[in-house]
């Protein structure tokens, strides 16, 4: 199947058991995709797996056996997507499901511009490997990171300047919305990128919880940033002052 052909499978599944259950569909995207970020989370114990755990029973008994397949059956389409495409699978997707909120201002930006903002950042390949030489890695942070979108056009850079953001990056995503931290936790996770993922509020510098992706615990980015000097900001905080992108040097 193309990309395409896994939006569309994907569109059709969520209306599908949006129809079968009397859910609208932003409540069957957002419930789904908590379902994926937990099960993620959960591959390795943590201070609030059993919360999670929970969590993700409620979901269980409100939509079934059937439908928690289908669930299922939507994380496999997605993984694949993001298999053939490192792109903003999810963003595209609630976008085509016409889920954006002119009330709140929430449109997720299109992919294309978040290449050409990646590309603007990373304008010399050349200094962003000196960066990485002094230390080994080069941390990225979005305070409204939606889906991830930025985030992964960054790490798409990376690679296309030939450096390997598996290992010599590490991200680490913001946002006030719930549904759009379960977004991105997902998606760098199943891209396989080292990230801690915050419920918060930049603005207030409010931490309401973590989500830490495998790779980060793989790659043990615990230690590796502990190693940080002190004059460098830790990837894990919130930052002070929004930016698109903020290459802490």
């Amino acid at each position: 199947m193309t990309p395409a052909e896994h939006q569309k499978a994907m569109t059709s599944l969520i209306t599908k058991i949006g129809r079968d259950t009397g859910q609208r569909v932003w409540e069957v995207f957002s419930d789904w995709i908590e379902c994926a970020a937990i099960s993620l989370s959960n591959t390795l114990p943590h201070r609030d797996h059993a919360a999670r755990e929970e969590r993700f029973a409620r979901h269980q008994d409100t939509y079934g056996a059937e439908n928690i397949t289908r669930f299922s059956h939507l994380l496999g389409h997605l993984t694949m997507w993001l298999e053939q495409e490192p792109t903003d699978a999810l963003g595209q997707l609630y976008m085509r499901l016409d889920l954006g909120n002119a009330h709140t201002g929430q449109f997720f930006t299109p992919f294309e511009v978040s290449e050409l903002m990646a590309g603007l950042t990373i304008t010399s390949p050349q200094d962003l490997q000196e960066r990485i030489n002094t230390r080994g890695f080069i941390t990225v942070s979005e305070p409204t990171c939606g889906a991830g979108g930025m985030l992964i056009a960054f790490a798409n850079r990376m690679r296309d300047a030939g450096l390997n953001p598996q290992q010599q990056a590490h991200f680490t995503g913001v946002d006030i919305d719930i549904t759009c931290v379960h977004m991105t936790f997902t998606q760098l996770s199943l891209l396989g990128l080292p990230a801690v993922i915050i419920h918060g509020d930049v603005l207030k510098l409010e931490e309401r919880s973590h989500w830490i992706t495998p790779m980060h615990h793989a790659g043990l980015w615990r230690w590796r940033l502990q190693r940080e000097p002190a004059d460098v900001q830790a990837p894990a905080a919130v930052v002070e002052q929004p930016a698109l992108f903020e290459v802490v040097t």
